[in-house]
């Protein structure tokens, strides 16, 4: 299954709704979407090997085309030492996980969305904290991630470069996480950093459903596929 995907520093889903890289967007949810009814997959982290990747962008866009079909969807910022995601869609940081997590903040005060979201919901990353590694391997954590299953119909999890630090792994072992969709990056990402990342993830049993392969040049195709 091969897309080509273009990134940007804004959603595209809402500032472009018709251009060629949202229907790109679509044609990756459609194909993962297969995969997660077929699954009945609930929770996914989104990582990659290295920073500069486009996970964000990329995760933030498929969670939009999730939300136009009517999937009740949360987006959660899970990178709690460069959080990105209240900046890609315009959102404020001053609450979110680490508030809930650290601070005991109702879950519902800290989630956010707008109407131009088209029914996304967000959990922002919130302030960042001293000790990200000890904030997600928490009991609250766990709680957290059991009770928005309850929630939603599906949770996407921004994580950190799984290759930088150790937080990816830390949340892919949690029993509610379903799978994993690496981002790359054409002429950046190395296949050896790719194959590094899968080996260390897999340490802990991880499931990866498929790869985005992003800025590929126009003559080529960008892909999507699985694991």
């Amino acid at each position: 299954m091969k897309k080509r995907l273009k990134n940007s520093t804004e959603p595209e889903l809402i500032s472009k709704p018709r251009s060629s890289a949202s229907e790109q967007y679509r044609s990756v949810r459609a194909n993962l979407g297969f995969l997660i009814k077929d699954k009945n997959y609930k929770s996914i982290l989104i990582t990659s090997a290295e920073a500069g990747a486009g996970k964000t962008t990329t995760g933030v866009n498929l969670a939009l085309t999730f939300a136009t079909q009517g999937t009740k969807i949360l987006y959660i910022d899970a990178d709690l030492r460069k959080p990105m995601v209240h900046k890609h869609l315009g959102l404020s940081n001053l609450k979110g996980l680490t508030s809930h997590l650290v601070n005991d903040i109702p879950l519902d005060e800290c989630i956010q969305t707008k109407e131009e979201f088209l029914g996304l919901d967000v959990l922002t990353a919130g302030p960042v904290p001293p000790n990200p590694a000890e904030c997600l391997n928490s009991k609250a954590m766990d709680n957290l991630l059991s009770n928005v299953e309850g929630i939603y119909d599906l949770i996407l999890i921004d994580t950190p470069p799984a290759l930088v630090v150790g937080d990816a792994k830390v949340l892919a072992s949690k029993k509610e996480i379903d799978g994993i969709l690496l981002v790359a990056r054409h002429n950046q990402t190395k296949k050896a950093e790719l194959s590094q990342t899968k080996q260390n993830l897999k340490q802990v049993d991880a499931n990866f459903i498929g790869i985005v392969l992003n800025d590929t040049p126009k003559t080529k195709h960008t892909y999507y596929y699985g694991a």
